[in-house]
């Protein structure tokens, strides 16, 4: 399982996934997560006070062979991708 945190001090919305690529049984193999959108709102937006870092998570891909989760404890966001 790997993670990475994002950087959460530029307002906007910036959008996330994993693309794993290798060679299986000597054919090249990928796979590709589902998206993950990390919102970050800028101080007196409305929603700032409530949630300044939101997390916007696509439907799941039709086979996923990776995952990527998203957790937000307000301020900092940590993404994980897991599954290969």
């Amino acid at each position: 399982m790997e993670s990475y945190e994002p950087p959460s001090d530029t307002p906007g919305t910036t959008y996330y996934y994993v693309e794993v690529t290798g060679r299986s049984n000597g054919q090249n193999a990928k796979a590709v997560s589902n998206t993950v959108g990390v919102v970050v709102r800028a101080e007196g937006e409305p929603g700032y006070e409530n949630e300044p870092v939101g997390i916007i998570v696509s439907d799941p891909v039709a086979a996923p062979v990776v995952t990527i989760a998203a957790e937000s404890d307000g301020r900092k966001i940590t993404l994980t991708a897991s599954g290969w």
